[in-house]
This record gives C-alpha cells, structure tokens and sequence, in this order.
C-alpha cells in the first residue's frame, strides 16, 4: 500500500517534476518529453508520476504556471515601497529582464505556442492572469494613465510587449552581433521612460515639487 503523503510532500515532488519537464525541453524538445523520461530523470517508477498529474500536459501548465507566479512575485518584490513612478517602472522593467536572462529555459516554456488552449487548466489560468494585473496594477497607479483616454491594460501589454519583444530577439540569437543586448536595452528604456512621460504629461521628480 502507497505511503500517506503530506502536502508538503506532494507539493515538493510536483515541483520535481516541473523541473524536470523544463529541462527536457529545454534539452530535447517538447516532443522528447514523457512521463517516462521525466521519472527516469528523477529516479522514480514509470507510473509514479501519474500520482501527481494526469499528463505530460498538466505538468506542462504547472511548470508554466509556476514560471508566471514567480515572475509577478519579482516584480510586485521589486516595486514594493516605491512611489515615484517612472523609477517603479524602471524597475519592473528591470526586473522582468533580468528574470528571462536567469532563466531563459523557463521564460521560452512560459511563453511557448505549444499549449495555447489554457482554459482547461485553471492555475495556469489565474498566473498568467495575475502577471498581467501586475503590469495593468503599474499603469493603474499613474494618475496621468487613469486621466486619459487608454485603457491602462492596454498600456500595460504594450509595455510589455516592448521587453517581451526584444527578449524573444536576443534569445533567439535575432539581433546584429555588434550591438550589444544592454545598450539595446538602455536605449528601449530611455524610449519608455521618456516617451511615457511625453504621452501622458508625467513631470520629472524635481517639476513636482515647484
């Protein structure tokens, strides 16, 4: 008879296998990816792994999902405390890239067209939808955002599809070899910090206080 778990112990062996399951395909490709091959990789029974999730597939969302729970905690980390709000973006904006460069295997699994129907697993669901509040919830915070006439989620994903942009190009090896992927990013941060500022009449700090 199977020993009783604790939640405790589950939990610890689900994230083994959503280890797991990011490195083979990182390594191997989606494809290569197995219950199999993820037991032999922890040093379990085949059927071990069944305990835990139905399929390869929901351990996929679950690894997705925990790639988005930790990115929302770095940034709401990151900007807690601070009021000034360009620096807030300054560093949520750090903050994500800095998140892809630790982690590029995971950010690919989290933003991979391998699994688009999320709505059959609903942890991936509220993560992916958490990550994007964080952003909305910056934007949201600019009295300046909220007076005009954007939406402040739209601002938001347009942010973020600024720096998801240029990530998904460096990490696909995309950009010329003679320039650097940092003045790339010190010149999108200027464009964002200068431009926001420009579109929604955001004074500098020191304008503030006049």
């Amino acid at each position: 008879m199977p020993k009783e778990l604790t939640d405790e112990e589950i939990q610890v062996f689900r994230e083994r296998l959503c280890e797991s399951f990011k490195r083979l395909f990182a390594e191997k490709g989606y494809a290569a990816v197995t219950m199999r091959a993820m037991a032999e990789d922890i040093g379990c029974s085949p059927m071990t792994p069944y305990r835990y999730f139905k399929d390869k597939d929901e351990i996929f969302a679950a690894a997705r999902a925990a790639g988005f729970r930790k990115l929302s905690k770095l940034i709401t980390d990151a900007t807690k405390g601070i009021n000034e709000v360009v620096e807030k973006t300054r560093l949520a904006s750090v903050t994500y890239i800095n998140f892809a460069l630790r982690e590029p295997e995971l950010y690919r699994l989290m933003y991979t067209n391998l699994q688009p129907d999320t709505t059959a697993y609903p942890e991936l669901e509220e993560e992916v939808a958490r990550a994007r509040q964080v952003l909305t919830n910056l934007a949201e915070e600019v009295p300046q955002v909220r007076d005009s006439l954007m939406r402040p989620a739209a601002v938001a994903q347009t942010f973020w599809a600024a720096l998801h942009g240029i990530i998904q190009i460096h990490l696909t090896n995309g950009f010329d070899e003679s320039t650097s992927f940092d003045e790339i990013v010190a010149i999108l941060m200027s464009l964002l910090t200068a431009g926001g500022r420009a579109l929604f009449h955001i004074p500098m700090p020191d304008e503030e206080s006049t």
